[in-house]
């Protein structure tokens, strides 16, 4: 009994578990500021903090004075992986959320980035 116990336990844990420094990739297209079509890069990276906060970054690169890095601070738990970031430093960017599924090598979900939900899947580097 002992022995099942410590497996569920460890099972959780390790399904849990985001590992320092682990960076997620993807592409998006949406409008910038001035209302043009533009493919955005956005590179998240995740830290675990406690067993179910995580924090880290989130770079977006594309056009105009949107891009640069956001810290993030969130939860993970039971594989349901949700963040936010802070506050930009360029007013009208936005504040991004994001809402999705925690996989080892993927991370699948909808990403709140210009004032819209984009479906994302984010590809570990």
């Amino acid at each position: 009994m002992k022995i099942s116990k410590f497996l569920a336990s460890f099972f959780v844990l390790v399904t849990n578990t985001v590992f320092a420094n682990d960076t997620y990739q993807t592409q998006i297209e949406s409008f910038n500021r001035v209302g043009r079509s533009v493919n955005w890069d956005i590179e998240l990276t995740l830290n675990q903090k406690e067993l179910n906060e995580i924090s880290g970054t989130l770079r977006v690169w594309g056009a105009g004075p949107c891009n640069g890095y956001q810290a993030i601070k969130g939860t993970l738990l039971n594989n349901n992986l949700e963040f936010k970031v802070s506050d930009h430093e360029v007013k009208g960017c936005g504040k991004n959320t994001f809402h999705g599924k925690f996989e080892p090598n993927t991370i699948t979900g909808k990403l709140f980035f210009n004032g819209i939900f984009h479906d994302v899947v984010f590809k570990k580097k």
